[in-house]
């Protein structure tokens, strides 16, 4: 599951790796004044870099990892849940409510995507 910043971030690391190589070819006539700027200063931020996309990949591997994990335990509660709905639904029309199978909220006054009719 690639996200699209990582993908961003990915070009602007090897755009920032295209940069120093073409600095490097200045030579001895690039002399910035600030040392984080020199060859080494990019290079050492330019490994920075590398580093971090790469703690970034592992912890997105892991994260669906762990999301797979958690949808497989839960997956056999679906049809359950979806069994015992159908069933209260069943036994509250039985019972001649007439609203059965209708799940209403208390206390939903002004939320989004709530609806007190019918």
């Amino acid at each position: 599951m690639s996200k699209n910043n990582s993908s961003g971030h990915l070009l602007n690391v090897n755009n920032f790796n295209v940069m120093i190589s073409r600095i490097i070819t200045f030579g001895e006539a690039f002399q910035p004044s600030r040392e984080s700027l020199t060859v080494q200063g990019l290079q050492s931020l330019l490994k920075k870099s590398e580093d971090t996309l790469a703690s970034v990949s592992a912890a997105e591997v892991n994260e669906m990892n762990i999301i797979a994990a958690r949808q497989n335990a839960f997956q056999p509660l679906d049809s359950l849940v979806t069994r015992s709905n159908q069933r209260f639904t069943h036994h509250r029309r039985i019972a001649g409510n007439p609203r059965a199978g209708r799940i209403h909220g208390q206390g939903t006054q002004g939320h989004k995507g709530f609806s007190h009719s019918g």
